[in-house]
């Protein structure tokens, strides 16, 4: 049997010399047998392995061959069978959407807790995938008892100014906090792009098609995670909705606020059973944290108190550009940064100041004239982008505030020698006169 059930002789050989986590048995599975994409044949192999006292778990949540299980890998051949031919370009029938569903409960090994703070904040430290990003500490609390005061709401706001690291950080925190569990962070963490045409549930949750021949359930990534959740409770998830206020939240997002105050079930479809493993309801799993980043302009849409009262919100607002330009690897150019740094704080007053995004990209755009561009290329190089990204920012009706600023910015362009954005300058301050409002677009 070991021979001819593929690849239950790849596992003992693979299990020979160390022991491995249910996580890499599965990937090792999945690239000697690619038509494996899900994971509910590889950990049935590994399932069926243990029930034939081949391997046994040791602590920490690793599998490792049993005595009996080294007995019979010693009596493998030295080349072990290999995929059958007939096999080769089948889609394996097993992938659907009850295989990706119990996934995760056959996944990684339960961690014996999850994360503190000074565990996460450690880990934040020197974390590769990590650098160039501004951490500010308070943020980084705030975030995670928000999310853990109350097990029955995790579920915060992050609001406040553009390119600020909203989506970053809680994409890090949610690695991070994984990774220190032993999980994979891309089975425990979904994004979702909210698009502004949402005006029912069905963009998170899916719908029942009654016109398909077969009536089906359609399922949708976010109810993927959700179903995750339930069936694995003492694992984290995570849930990010992008741009959370592109369309009413009040709307789409009803079931969600109805049963993480209550905690009834979310009804998912009408039928008595359930549908391509989709059941009629999904209790609320109290393991999954959910957070939304949100901008607040024209074309966005207010929080009403019921959402607001079921949520954390967490302002981002201060940028640190110093610590943000040292963090950056690359050399330093202390001249481009200083007028950037200028131009950043000459807005702040009127709060039209920009994030670390648009800082790094007008850094990007001057270095790619290259390291040994001369000074009035850069120099003209940055007129153009500050033209592009930060001024198209500044409008608003006369006030002392904003005259102020415009004066401010008109001295920085004098002293960086900016010729072009001190024009529109001149042009925008010249409407904001003459009609009492100004814009970049006039």
């Amino acid at each position: 049997m070991l021979e001819r059930v593929f690849p239950m002789a790849a596992v003992l050989r693979f299990l020979k010399d160390k022991p491995h986590s249910s996580g890499e048995i599965v990937k090792y599975q999945q690239q000697i047998y690619p038509s494996w994409t899900g994971a509910m044949g590889p950990t049935s192999t590994l399932a069926w392995a243990r029930a034939l006292d081949l391997v046994e778990q040791i602590q920490g949540g690793k599998y490792r061959l049993s005595e009996y299980g080294a007995a019979w890998e010693a009596r493998l051949p030295h080349e072990l069978p290999v995929r059958p031919t007939e096999a080769a370009g089948v889609v394996d029938a097993m992938v659907d959407v009850e295989a990706e569903l119990e996934e995760e409960s056959r996944s990684e090994a339960l961690a014996a807790a999850w994360p503190d703070l000074a565990t996460l904040r450690q880990r934040f430290v020197g974390d590769p995938q990590a650098r160039g990003f501004v951490l500010d500490d308070s943020q980084l609390t705030a975030l995670h008892h928000a999310w853990h005061c109350n097990p029955q709401k995790r579920f915060v706001i992050l609001a406040g100014l553009s390119g600020t690291g909203k989506t970053a950080l809680v994409r890090h925190y949610a690695r991070i906090y994984c990774e220190s569990m032993g999980l994979e962070p891309g089975r425990h963490l979904e994004v979702v792009a909210v698009s502004p045409d949402w005006k029912d549930p069905t963009g998170l949750l899916g719908y029942y098609n009654a016109l398909h021949e077969t009536p089906t359930f359609q399922v949708e990534p976010a109810l993927r995670l959700l179903l995750a959740a339930t069936r694995n409770p003492s694992k984290p998830y995570f849930l990010l909705l992008d741009e959370m206020n592109l369309a009413r939240v009040e709307q789409y997002f009803a079931p969600f606020l109805s049963s993480m105050e209550s905690g009834l079930p979310v009804a998912l479809h009408g039928q008595d059973e359930p549908v391509n493993g989709v059941p009629p309801r999904l209790e609320w799993p109290r393991n999954l944290f959910i957070a939304g980043t949100v901008n607040m302009d024209e074309t966005t849409f207010p929080f009403s108190d019921k959402v607001l009262d079921r949520a954390f919100t967490l302002e981002f607002w201060d940028v640190d550009l110093p610590a943000f330009f040292a963090a950056r690897p690359v050399s330093r150019q202390p001249e481009m940064e200083g007028a950037i740094q200028a131009f950043h704080d000459a807005l702040r007053p009127i709060r039209r100041h920009f994030g670390y995004r648009t800082a790094g990209e007008l850094l990007a755009f001057v270095e790619a004239a290259g390291p040994e561009a001369p000074p009035e290329v850069k120099r003209g190089l940055l007129d153009q982008g500050v033209f592009s990204k930060v001024l198209p920012r500044l409008r608003g009706e006369a006030s002392p505030e904003l005259r102020h600023v415009f004066e401010a910015l008109r001295n920085v362009c004098k002293a960086r020698e900016l010729k072009r954005c001190g024009d529109k300058l001149a042009q925008m301050e010249a409407n904001l006169q003459r009609v009492g409002v100004t814009r970049f677009w006039a």
